[in-house]
């Protein structure tokens, strides 16, 4: 007991993952590139040890009538599907000038004036493999944000400065979207805060039904409807992984939604006409930095 009487905080040991993360976190990141790089690339490893996963993959490509060569691509996937959790980990740790040589961001002085006006911005991702990265990215061009997330992945996984970025953790895998988060992330906005989050989520219920890649897919919008009714920017930004390593950011908006006259149901539909338009586009451009769980979903549903 502590001298004010009350209980200590519980020691948490560190769990398997974490200290294997830490044990591969002392290899420079782009050593790790270069190694893992040369690894799947090679012919023989893909032929007798990534059978499945290629056959996979290229059914994938053939199916969402991808215009990338899928040859290509695979590597990127493999990196998408095996390396993640050391690449955010390694990159967080690293020194600015490490940070900028391996991840360029374009259009960073777009929220830097959204928020020179005092203007909130909702801040769209999508799950590409690597997007885990963009709130530590985020966090290094001196904005402040707030994460909508399943779990606070970047502390689970050890990541430095995890515990300056806020995360609304929804509260359980596979729930609706609660009120309590969406009320949280309403405050972060009535701040004129940034809010993150990955909009083509396959948790939750309920939603709106979009055409997509052929088929009808379920988005939930409920904070795109809020960041509308608030006078929100909305923002998209993805986060691409190259076969090098290197990751690009790029930002893109304010997205047109309409004016406050207009019906909020048009206002959304607007919304996500851009949305989905946009995320075909990544699906079939580039597939392997689409999240494997994320193809595989696709590939059961569209079947």
């Amino acid at each position: 007991m502590s001298q004010n009487n009350k209980p200590e905080a519980p020691v948490v040991a560190p769990r398997p993952r974490q200290r294997l993360l830490a044990l591969a976190g002392f290899i420079p990141y782009g050593l790790g590139s270069r190694l893992l790089g040369l690894f799947f690339s090679n012919p023989l490893v893909q032929r007798f040890l990534l059978r499945a996963p290629r056959r996979q993959f290229l059914g994938l490509c053939r199916r969402a009538d991808v215009l990338a060569k899928p040859a290509s691509q695979f590597v990127v996937h493999l990196f998408s599907r095996f390396t993640i959790p050391w690449r955010v980990g390694v990159l967080s740790h690293a020194s600015d000038g490490e940070f900028e040589r391996w991840v360029h961001v374009d259009n960073a002085q777009l929220l830097a004036k959204l928020q020179a006006e005092g203007k909130p911005v909702l801040l769209v991702n999508c799950h590409t493999a690597i997007a885990r990265l963009t709130p530590l990215a985020v966090h290094r061009l001196g904005h402040e944000l707030a994460v909508i997330e399943p779990e606070p992945y970047l502390r689970l996984i050890g990541a430095r400065d995890a515990d300056k970025i806020r995360s609304i953790t929804l509260r359980g895998q596979g729930e609706k979207f609660w009120m309590k988060e969406l009320y949280q992330a309403q405050k972060v906005l009535l701040g004129k805060g940034i809010v993150h989050l990955a909009l083509d989520g396959h948790q939750g219920s309920g939603g709106v039904e979009h055409a997509f890649l052929g088929s009808r897919r379920l988005f939930h919008v409920s904070m795109a409807q809020l960041a509308i009714q608030l006078g929100a920017a909305i923002v998209l930004v993805r986060a691409l992984l190259d076969q090098d390593g290197r990751v690009n950011l790029h930002f893109t908006g304010p997205l047109d939604t309409g004016t406050s006259e207009q019906p909020a149901e048009s206002r959304l539909a607007r919304f996500l006409d851009q949305y989905v338009a946009y995320l075909e586009d990544l699906w079939r451009t580039e597939p392997g930095n689409i999240s494997p769980r994320h193809l595989l979903h696709f590939m059961q549903s569209a079947g």
